[in-house]
Parts: C-alpha cells; sequence; structure tokens
C-alpha cells in the first residue's frame, strides 16, 4: 500500500469505531480527512479533491443515499458504505444502486483497506475505459468500442461481457487481474454463480485467442488471470 497516497474522505459521526477506521486507512498511507457534519462534508468536497468518500450508515440515517447522490452530481468519486447490520434489507438494495461496495460493521481493518484498495483500483480502470478503445494483443488487435478482435483471418466479433472481460485483461497486461475486481467491474458483485459464470467467459476468450500463439491467459488459482503476450510479437499498430 505505500506510496498511494490517495485522499480519502470519511463520514461516520455516528459509527462505532469511527477512530479505528481512520487509523487504519492512515496506517496504509492513505490521505484521511474525517467529517462530522453534513455542512463541514459539502464544505471539504468544495476544497479537495477527493479519491474516495466512505460514509457510515446507522439506523435512523438511512436517507444518506440521497447525499451519495448528490455527491455524485458534484464529482465523480467513488462511494464506500459502512452499515450497520441493523439496518433493513430495503436499505441494501438502495445502497447496491448508490454505492460502488458496502462493508458491515463492526468491521476488520484488513477487510476495509481491501475494499478500499478494490474500490479505488476498479473505479481508475473505469477512468480509462473513455481513454482507450483500441489495444494490441499480440499480433490481434481489441477494439473495445466495437467489440471486434481483428486478427490475421478476419474479425472475430465479440459479446459484450466478453469485450468487457478482455477489456480489463488489456489493461492489466501480463500483471494479474484480481478476480474480485473483475466480478465488481462487469457483474456487479462477487457470489459464487457470478464466478462461475466468470469462468464460462474466460474459457471462451481463450478459444477465441487461440488464433494467435503468442497469446495465453493463466489462471491464477483463487486470485485472478493474467493476459500473457509474448513480448518479441506485439501487433502492429495500424
Amino acid at each position: 500500500m505505500g506510496g498511494n497516497r490517495n485522499k480519502i474522505v470519511v463520514f461516520a459521526p455516528d459509527i462505532e469505531g469511527r477512530e479505528d477506521v481512520s487509523i487504519a486507512l492512515r496506517d496504509n498511507n492513505y490521505d484521511v480527512v474525517e467529517v462530522l457534519t453534513l455542512p463541514w462534508l459539502l464544505n471539504a468536497f468544495g476544497k479537495n479533491d477527493f479519491d474516495l468518500a466512505i460514509f457510515g450508515v446507522s439506523p435512523g440515517q438511512e436517507n444518506i443515499t440521497d447525499l451519495s447522490a448528490t455527491i455524485r452530481s458534484i464529482c465523480r468519486v467513488p462511494v464506500l458504505f459502512l452499515i450497520s447490520a441493523d439496518v433493513s434489507s430495503g436499505f441494501l438494495d438502495q445502497v447496491k444502486s448508490c454505492a460502488d461496495d458496502f462493508i458491515l460493521y463492526p468491521l476488520r481493518p484488513e477487510e476495509l483497506i481491501l475494499r478500499a484498495d478494490l474500490v479505488l483500483s476498479c473505479h481508475s480502470r473505469r477512468e480509462e475505459v473513455g481513454q482507450r478503445d483500441r489495444f494490441p494483443v499480440g499480433n490481434m488487435i481489441f477494439d473495445f468500442k466495437n467489440q471486434a478482435l481483428h486478427t490475421s483471418s478476419g474479425i472475430i466479433n465479440l459479446t459484450k461481457t466478453e469485450a468487457q472481460l478482455l477489456h480489463l485483461l488489456c489493461l492489466y497486461r501480463n500483471n494479474i487481474l484480481p478476480r474480485e475486481l473483475a466480478l465488481e467491474t462487469i457483474w456487479g458483485e462477487s457470489d459464487y454463480f457470478k464466478s462461475r459464470s466468470m469462468d464460462v467467459y474466460v474459457a471462451k476468450l481463450r478459444k477465441l485467442i487461440k488464433v494467435d500463439k503468442s497469446v495465453t491467459i493463466t489462471n491464477i488459482h483463487k486470485v485472478g488471470f493474467r493476459l500473457e503476450i509474448n513480448k518479441n510479437s506485439d501487433a502492429k499498430q495500424s
């Protein structure tokens, strides 16, 4: 975690162990701004460029989803909720529509850091989506915008999910794409059935890229996948 210095605003005035949240984040080299009132929070957003907002929610404060929507209208910062186990199931449904992730508290510091890292990484990758549309993949060209893989023998049309998954693999080229990140980004959640679905799509992509012997997708057991490209045979830019 060292060296990232992402700036995080924490608004959780009624959450037990609020101080532990800020301490855990600072111990992992995050720059933390802690606020205790709504006016202070809005003022902080006016003076700072935050990378992540962490909101604490306890019973009786469930209108905080409106606050999340307000913040998103001001800036594109991702939102992570700390939620009491006592909130209603209906509220959890609301959270899924307005937050990037959530954690039930009391929480473990290591889980908080993992979730914060994943949300920030996911948001960073999403920011790249609109910036890069064409990727060299060995001797092929992947056109993400048009969901097409250009090969020496023709064009392979991809489904939306295949294109999204290959796009993430390209962004992590020759590095491990975490399973959790791929599931959260494409399927919106991480569970057993979504994980099995992702494995099926990885298998489909493997079959499609077999036309290029320089490209492989390697499974890193229980960790993620790596798009490996032979450095001696990179696609010619065109």
